[in-house]
């Protein structure tokens, strides 16, 4: 989804070697008045190869994301009990996207970024028991989750290390918050397949859509914020940390 905005980390090298740097990596100088321009610009043009994945940096492919879900979620909040598990998920729809804020403190290794994505598309499996208001749920099947407008505002802190003699910038666990437009799931097979059950059970979860996606939130930011810094480690561990700050 938003991988984009983990290759931040690439992009704003100071005075790195030309030999070091991929030719298709825009760099960006620290000293640039306009930095976080200069970085959203060099992010766009690497689009092409980020909906392919990026090998040498370790960057898979955007088109789709993949994410292995999430453990088994179990909340309680007033009349909502959501117990569900997410796994095998895909997601499309990440390379269509438009950084709406970009705040880079390289001296301080620290990024802050904001992304909309107008459409996703999510597909996995699920297994549910759960009730949400009056209404009891009970299935394991395919979920389809399409979701609009789909902002992730997320934070990145690191600290240099030393691994086998060798300088890297290495990230603590990114934060990522999610918000979203509007949306609407379909749960395959509930109520072991019945299409009248089915067919209600899902239109009142879309009914209620938003209360449905405030309890999903938080293990998806989860599985976002795992995900996203492991890749952000390895496109660091690609570079000598002397190499890309001299």
């Amino acid at each position: 989804m938003s991988v984009k905005g983990l290759l931040v980390l690439v992009f704003v090298v100071v005075g790195a070697h030309a030999g070091s740097i991929p030719d298709y990596i825009h760099v960006c100088k620290r000293n640039n008045p306009e930095l976080a321009q200069c970085i959203i610009n060099s992010i766009n043009s690497l689009l092409p190869r980020l909906k392919v994945g990026i090998p040498e940096l370790n960057v898979p492919p955007v088109e789709p994301l993949l994410l292995p879900g999430s453990p088994l979620l179990d909340t309680k909040s007033g009349a909502t009990h959501l117990k569900v598990n997410l796994s095998n998920l895909e997601v499309t729809g990440g390379s269509d996207f438009t950084i709406m804020e970009l705040v880079p403190k390289v001296e301080k290794n620290y990024f802050r970024f904001k992304v909309n994505h107008p459409k996703v598309n999510i597909e996995g499996d699920y297994e549910i028991d759960s009730k949400i208001l009056m209404l009891q749920l009970k299935g394991k099947g395919r979920v389809h989750l399409n979701i609009t407008n789909l902002v992730l505002e997320s934070v990145l802190k690191g600290k240099v290390v030393t691994e086998n003699g060798v300088k890297h910038l290495k990230f603590d666990k990114m934060t990522t918050k999610i918000s979203f437009g509007s949306g609407r799931i379909w749960l395959d097979n509930l109520f072991n397949g019945d299409p009248a059950l089915g067919k209600g059970a899902n239109d009142a979860i879309n009914d209620n859509i938003s209360a449905f996606f405030e309890e999903l939130k938080p293990s998806f930011e989860e599985g976002l914020s795992n995900r996203f810094t492991q890749i952000a480690n390895k496109i660091t561990e690609t570079f000598n940390y002397d190499d890309l700050f001299p």
